[in-house]
């Protein structure tokens, strides 16, 4: 039944709304224009034929995000390709009491998006089915890239992640903590990180916060950390003895397997990420780059309830020795089961 009225709603859009429609116009980041509404952000990535839509949402007092789902893409009639005429993209996303179909468009000159939101309850008959509309920008045109006139600031808005995840608020702060300034957050997050093993780090600005970057690791297949040595050997495999068993295992096998950058960011804006791809070679650049500890500019800001502390994992796999390790989008993993088996999230609850 709702699909059939959500096939009738779109043909009533395509006769009443004037649009341009080629598939790469919806590709990208966009922010919602109502800071108060469920939905904070969407992020719309072309693969190839597939269309794929994510969401960061709010899940009472902290925001979550719905992972992407597969959209579907419609044109004005059966002989347009949607790559050059797309006028609308749908995406559903179900939670366990609900599905949320959302029907995007671009209308006719305009660079805004048009998100139609239709909310289905699936469980609950006290609760009836809603609809609400709302207008989507891109964020790059309202939030700049911060000064880099402290510290350097991490690209914004951040490359293409292979998992996220949101901190929950209640483990950044201290034992009866009060009122809490990013300094507090920044060492609780640092005691956490040094628990589990992460010493090297830098220190990047994002907008009115911080992102905190962790060194190159390499891991198993699960998300655990690989043992020392091999965890921090990010460019060859290492000999534990010498043999030539040993040598040769070395010499077939160095760098092959999974790497791990986790780049906490801090700021009270939301935000998505860009279409940018980051390479590991990249990713490496980032502890040289950064800054070696957290300026008080920026430590001596009040945390605020705005904030939120958002984690992206940058997961890379090298499947051939000697072959370029490439980024794991998306990872097998969840952002949450990253921080657990990194023992992050653990060492944050002690």
């Amino acid at each position: 039944m709702l699909s059939r009225m959500l096939a009738v709603l779109l043909l009533l859009f395509l006769s009443t709304t004037s649009l341009f429609g080629r598939l790469g116009d919806f590709s990208g980041s966009w922010l919602n224009a109502d800071k108060n509404a469920r939905i904070i952000s969407l992020r719309i990535r072309i693969d190839g034929p597939r269309v794929l839509v994510g969401a960061f949402v709010r899940c009472g007092s902290e925001s979550c995000e719905w992972p992407p789902v597969e959209a579907l893409a419609y044109t004005t009639s059966e002989s347009l390709s949607p790559t050059d005429a797309a006028e609308y993209l749908s995406a559903v996303f179900k939670q366990s009491d609900r599905e949320t179909t959302v029907v995007l468009s671009i209308p006719k000159e305009s660079r805004n998006l048009r998100a139609d939101v239709f909310t289905h309850f699936t469980t609950d008959s006290t609760r009836f089915n809603f609809v609400e509309s709302f207008t989507f920008f891109r964020p790059t045109a309202s939030i700049k890239p911060p000064s880099t006139d402290v510290i350097p600031s991490f690209p914004w808005p951040p490359p293409q992640a292979s998992a996220t995840d949101i901190v929950p608020r209640t483990l950044l702060l201290g034992p009866g903590a009060q009122a809490t300034l990013l300094g507090d957050v920044n060492n609780r997050l640092v005691a956490a990180l040094e628990a589990s093993g992460y010493v090297g780090k830098s220190y990047y600005a994002v907008p009115d916060g911080f992102a905190l970057v962790t060194q190159l690791e390499q891991i198993n297949a699960d998300g655990t950390s690989r043992p020392v040595p091999d965890r921090w050997a990010a460019n060859v495999g290492t000999l534990h003895s010498f043999s030539l068993s040993e040598y040769l295992k070395a010499l077939f096998t160095a760098n092959v397997g999974h790497y791990r950058i986790i780049v906490l960011i801090l700021t009270p804006h939301p935000f998505s990420q860009s279409d940018a791809k980051v390479t590991r070679e990249e990713a490496l650049s980032w502890i040289p780059k950064g800054a070696n500890q957290l300026p008080s500019s920026i430590a001596e800001r009040d945390f605020t309830p705005d904030f939120a502390c958002t984690a992206l994992i940058y997961e890379f796999e090298e499947l051939h020795a000697g072959d370029a390790a490439t980024l794991v989008t998306p990872s097998n993993l969840s952002g949450r089961d990253h921080l657990t088996k990194s023992n992050v999230l653990s060492a944050l609850g002690r």
